[in-house]
């Protein structure tokens, strides 16, 4: 009898534990792969490619290449350190911002004192 009254509290506890383990409601965390992909201004069409498949990060701003080192701020914010011999030394930012539904979300890139907001190209 007392097994039988204890069966609902470890199925909830196991309900709840898988749960968290799964990510439930999860906003992106510290997962920085989907920002990998091409992205665009769409009011000057100004592209930018964010790559993540090699060892080097790089983003490609126009068509320069840059390689860059991410580091996380919080869970949609980013600080991307540049260094090259024609921009000098750089610290651009890089932001998630989510829509009302929370299921996708636009990157607003903060550099040289200018903020763009980039939508993801679609292929």
């Amino acid at each position: 009898m007392r097994r039988a009254k204890m069966i609902p509290w470890w199925l909830l506890i196991v309900v709840a534990v898988a749960l968290m383990v799964s990510g439930c409601g999860d906003s992106g965390g510290n997962d920085m792969s989907n920002l990998s992909g091409a992205w665009q201004n769409p009011s000057t069409t100004q592209k930018v490619t964010i790559n993540f498949s090699s060892d080097k990060t790089t983003i490609v701003v126009g068509d320069k290449t840059l390689s860059v080192t991410m580091k996380p701020l919080t869970s949609d914010n980013y600080i991307l350190r540049i260094s090259d011999t024609s921009l000098g030394e750089k610290e651009w930012k890089l932001s998630r911002v989510w829509d009302d539904t929370g299921k996708s979300f636009m990157l607003k890139f903060e550099h040289d004192g200018e903020t763009e907001n980039l939508e993801r190209v679609k292929i």
